[in-house]
């Protein structure tokens, strides 16, 4: 929930700036709009599901198509974060990356890495 957080904060920080200029994750500039704000949707997406699992109790659906939705959660964390990681890497010339930019890179992998050790964790078992 804290990376989902973070990536829609850094979502609004400049992303790619040049002088006085920024873009956000939002703009059009330079690719940026359809796939960082899908980034930031699946992220805050994944976000709202584990807060409805973890405190509302809220029962999901075992499957969606034909994943489970732990399997479906995983899937989607490792493409936020190799997604946002080619951001990064990415040569712009002489663009810089902005705060945005490291900061949705730094949500992306701490949602990967999350989302690894939720599934590594053992199951607790009832009394």
């Amino acid at each position: 929930m804290a990376a989902s957080g973070l990536m829609l904060i850094g979502s609004f920080l400049p992303f790619y700036k040049a002088g006085d200029f920024n873009w956000s994750a939002w703009s059009n500039a330079f690719s940026l709009f359809p796939l960082t704000t899908l980034m930031v949707l699946i992220t805050v997406l994944i976000g709202v599901v584990v807060a409805l699992r973890l405190f509302a109790n809220v029962d999901l659906p075992e499957r969606l198509w034909l994943f489970t939705l732990p399997q479906l959660e995983f899937a989607l964390s490792m493409l936020v974060a190799i997604t946002m990681r080619s951001y990064v890497i990415r040569d712009t010339g002489v663009i810089d990356k902005g705060i945005g930019a490291w900061l949705m890179v730094l949500a992306a992998i701490a949602l990967a890495v999350g989302m690894v050790l939720t599934r590594t964790q053992p199951k607790e078992v009832g009394p």
